[in-house]
This record gives structure tokens, sequence and C-alpha cells, in this order.
């Protein structure tokens, strides 16, 4: 694609915003777009950092943003640039892979109060904290391995009252009945009628309905949806913990059918019991006790160091 002769240029390296030919932001070539006639933005090659969010209005209806065809690929960040990290081994090994780099006081200041996440230039996106810890600190399935096994954990029975009673919907309408008698192998009657169950424990989802809330589920392990309210794990490193704030619980569903995610209510320093909050909703069928797990802490803090 050819660049058009009043193409406005946003160059993240040599740009400055007080040039109108070529600028330092892509908000500043938006503006420039709205009080010309040009249609065009041209990214240089390099990572172009935003500020804050770009709003495209009908006021710029038209408008191409494109690479430019000579360069690098230019990459868009909503990222806050980091630079002149120093980053010092912490702990790597065959099954582990952590550096550490300290923050200055400039750094600091243009943080949030929290990061999400961290992009190294070379490196790519780095892993979030966890235990146990992926083998070589990448996030890829690692099977039935870097997990801890669901029975090094009591784990709290569900609270079938949380959210107060199910309501049960099953359709009886003779002509809606799904004839499935010839399906052999004891399924007879199965999945005949349309069924559901609104609230109660389906209240985690949203809408709060599901099948697996109705009256009659069926299928193996097919008892209404439910997950455990709670657990004490075994062991835990460096516990008891302090802040649980941002503590994650990665839990498979026993057996491995389904898993979920659950963010901390509570948690019990002298018994080491964490008592679930959010979450639940990312399977299906439920069970009393919880399978194979991991904890992870999702946010890394701007006032320490990482």
């Amino acid at each position: 694609m050819s660049v058009p002769k009043d193409a406005i240029f946003v160059d993240p390296i040599k740009g400055n915003d007080a040039n109108d030919n070529v600028v330092a932001s892509i908000a500043r070539a938006l503006e420039l777009v709205r009080s010309t006639q040009s249609r065009t933005i041209v990214l240089r090659g390099g990572i172009h950092t935003l500020q804050s969010t770009l709003v495209i209005d009908p006021s710029l209806n038209g408008l191409t943003i494109m690479g430019h065809p000579e360069d690098s690929p230019a990459i868009v960040s909503g990222g806050v640039p980091m630079s002149g990290l120093k980053w010092k081994e912490y702990d790597v090994s065959n099954t582990s892979n952590i550096w550490v780099a300290s923050l200055d006081a400039a750094t600091m200041s243009s943080l949030p109060s929290k990061i999400r996440g961290l992009q190294h230039e070379t490196l790519g996106r780095l892993t979030v904290a966890r235990y146990p810890n992926q083998p070589g600190g990448i996030e890829v399935s690692c099977g039935y391995d870097c997990m801890i096994n669901g029975g090094d954990a009591t784990w709290t029975p569900p609270q079938f009252n949380r959210f107060g009673d199910v309501t049960y919907y099953t359709d009886m309408n003779p002509a809606h009945k799904r004839n499935n008698t010839d399906m052999g192998g004891g399924l007879d009657n199965w999945f005949s009628h349309y069924m559901i169950g609104t609230n109660g424990l389906c209240s985690v989802y949203d809408p709060p309905v599901s099948y697996w809330c109705s009256n009659y589920t069926s299928g193996g392990g097919a008892f209404a949806f439910r997950t455990p309210s709670g657990v004490t794990p075994k062991s835990l490193p460096n516990a008891p913990y302090k802040d649980i704030d941002d503590l994650l619980f990665f839990v498979w569903r026993p057996a491995r059918w389904a898993n979920w995610m659950f963010e901390i209510e509570s948690y019990d320093q002298a018994s080491l019991n964490f008592t679930f909050g959010k979450g639940g909703n990312q399977g299906a069928r439920g069970n009393d006790q919880g399978g194979d797990f991991y904890v992870r802490f999702c946010f890394i803090y701007s006032n320490v160091s990482i």
C-alpha cells in the first residue's frame, strides 16, 4: 500500500508532537487529522505507547492507520515503559526462571498502583508468580505436573444456601418431548425434556441459569452444580500470608472434567483456611471436593521490587 503525500507520520523515537509532519504520539496524529484534509496516519517502526484511550468517532470517517511499508512492524501498546531496568538472576534452574529488577523513584511515580502484566522487549510477556512454578516460567500445559494434588488439602463443603433456593423448570408438554427411546445402553428417556434451574448456586453464572441446576440432571456425575466453598492446603510456601487480596486459586474438578477459578473472600491465618469468594462459574458439572490446583498472585504491586 502506497503512502499518500498528505499522510501524517508518527515516530515513537524521533517524532515531536510540536511538529505537524512527524509527531510522537497517535493521539496527536488524530488531532491533526481532525483539523486537516489528511485521512492517513502512518506508524513508523517501534513501540507506540498510549497515555489514554484513543477515541475514533464519526468525525474520523475514512481514516486509515497503517504501518510504514519499509519499516519494521509498529507495535501499539497500552503499557507503561520502564526503561533502565537491570535484571538479575534470582532463581534460575531446570524448573525455575525467576529474575528480579528494582524500580527507581521516577519509574515508580509513572506506574499505576497495580501492574497487571509485564512485557519484556525480547522475552515477550513475562509470566505471573504462581505456585507450583511452571517449568521454565512459560505458560504452557504441563499435563499432570506442576500442580498441588487435590488430596493434599481439606476442602470446605459447598454453601448450598448462599444464594437462596433454586427455581426449577421442566417442560412437560408432551408435544415437546424428545423421542429417544431407541438410544439403548440404558439411556432411554434421558434428556427427553427441556429443563433448567435458575438462581441458587447457579447465581455464579450470568444469567443465573443452567441445565446443571435443574431438578433431574442426567449423565455420569450429573448431580446438581456446586463447588467447594473453600480450602485448607496442607502446605503452601511462606504461609501464612499477610496480604491475599490478589491471590487466585485455579482448581481442577476431580477427574478433570472441568476447572474453576476463585478469588478469596477471607483467610484465617491460624488455620490456613481460604474461603472462596467470586468464581466457580468457569465449569459446568460441580463437585463437593476440588482436584489438583495451583495458586497465583495476579498483580504485582508497584511499591515493591519486581
